[in-house]
């Protein structure tokens, strides 16, 4: 009864929200000056730049930049990775620090990479948290260290503070640690989680007293997963990035398609952190440049809250196969149009836990296409076998169509939906399966 309640209180949510607001977030605009000037010469440490993370010192008054580099010409003889440094006033105009700050250590569990840089400054003291890599250890695991000044670091002396975990999904290692302080809540984590065989990235979630002492979030992880076939993001999810504005969890991710060859920047919001809904409208939200220096991937990004804008700092490349290098680029945002939209995701309290590969709970996908016109395909996967019943609703709460009232096998189905002669407008689609029930809204479009 309360999963029932709380679904009509959901339909009932979209019935007053899409008539009230709009349900569109507005562009990023890339900065026209890209990319920014921090890659060095052919050779240098610093040819190749990526993974930033940015900060603003209040101490100082100028923002900090960390970034992961490398000497390489090209793939695959990117190894080591280090962390680079830079500094502006502006947003605008940079000054790179002349050495790496951050290296990998020989013999030592990172001695063939230390990237992945994520930094926050609490009480003075820089924190940082990144990947590392050995040839004994391909799994590797994430690292702590800490700076007075955030040039000079100390790795912490038992590190990794995070191994590779025992569930499948991330059983292949743990990388890309997006941290955040949460006050009276402790520290948050986001990572990328990879399956045994390396083929697939999920994002799970851990927390923290110490920023040392990590652990899983055992009950909902992993937390955000792969789109279902047909969904721009239905290969890989990762590189998680952050905030926490006005009480809502905000989080922008990197698909990376082995099979398209494209990678892109998505958005997703919660109200906990742990249960997200995607941005199923306006994904990708940051996407490559054709012809230009970001013309075949967008790289993990670094998102700063700059009094009423946002700011992001991606990474980009045209062609890794050849003589391109990655550089960072820089694009904004305004907030208040995000918040509107992130507030309507994140009372969705929708996971969208699309099982890889054989299904091991109940899960309910996004519609695809989404804006469609005429026909659109749900899919759901059930664990076993189970009566389903699948309804669509207008926006007055009115049910247009019943697709499945049956009892179905366990696995993973599709359903195709024609509107026929329906009116442009939201549509919202209801499943019920024994006790498991799901709600998601989808775009007609004349």
């Amino acid at each position: 009864m309360q999963r029932l309640q709380k679904v009509l209180i959901l339909i009932i949510f979209f019935l007053l929200a899409f008539s009230s607001i709009s349900i569109s977030q507005p562009d990023w605009t890339k900065d026209p000056a890209n990319p920014i000037p921090l890659n060095g010469e052919i050779g240098a440490w610093n040819r190749h730049v990526f993974r930033p993370t940015v900060l603003y010192n209040d101490d100082s008054t100028r923002y900090e930049m960390w970034f992961m580099a490398s000497s390489g010409v090209n793939l695959p003889n990117w190894r080591p990775y280090l962390v680079g440094f830079a500094v502006s006033s502006d947003l605008v105009n940079w000054s790179v620090h002349p050495d790496p700050v951050l290296q990998p250590d020989p013999g030592a569990w990172d001695e063939t990479a230390a990237d992945d840089p994520m930094v926050i400054r609490e009480n003075g003291t820089y924190k940082m948290w990144y990947a590392g890599w050995s040839q004994t250890n391909p799994s590797g695991g994430i690292g702590y260290a800490t700076s007075d000044d955030g040039i000079n670091w100390t790795k912490y002396a038992n590190n990794p503070v995070w191994l590779a975990g025992t569930d499948t999904w991330e059983a292949g290692g743990r990388t890309d640690p997006d941290v955040i302080l949460v006050p009276e809540e402790g520290y948050k984590m986001w990572y990328s989680g990879w399956n045994q065989g390396w083929e697939t990235r999920t994002i799970g979630y851990a927390f923290s007293e110490d920023g040392i002492n990590w652990q899983n979030n055992q009950q909902d992880n992993p937390v955000l997963v792969p789109g279902l076939e047909g969904e721009w993001d239905n290969e890989n999810v990762c590189a998680p990035e952050v905030l926490l504005i006005n009480g809502i969890y905000c989080m922008w991710y990197i698909s990376i398609g082995y099979v398209s060859d494209i990678d892109e920047c998505g958005f997703a919001a919660s109200h906990d952190g742990i249960h997200w809904a995607k941005d199923t409208l306006n994904n990708p939200v940051l996407s490559p440049t054709p012809g230009q220096w970001d013309g075949d991937y967008i790289g993990p990004v670094s998102v700063l809250l700059v009094e009423d804008t946002l700011h992001m700092w991606y990474c980009g490349i045209e062609d890794p196969e050849v003589t391109h290098v990655w550089q960072i680029g820089h694009a904004t945002l305004p907030l208040d149009s995000l918040l509107k939209y992130a507030a309507l995701l994140s009372v969705t309290d929708v996971k969208d836990d699309i099982a890889i590969n054989v299904p091991n709970k109940y899960s309910l996908g996004q519609n695809y296409p989404n804006p469609f016109n005429p026909s659109t395909t749900i899919e759901f996967s059930l664990p076993q076998a189970d009566f389903v019943t699948l309804k669509i609703y207008n926006i007055l709460g009115e049910e247009v169509a019943t697709l499945v009232s049956e009892k179905l096998s366990a696995g993973n189905h599709k359903h195709e939906w024609n509107a026929g002669n329906l009116a442009s407008g939201v549509y919202l689609y209801t499943i019920k399966a024994g006790e498991f029930q799901g709600v998601k809204k989808m775009i007609l479009i004349r």
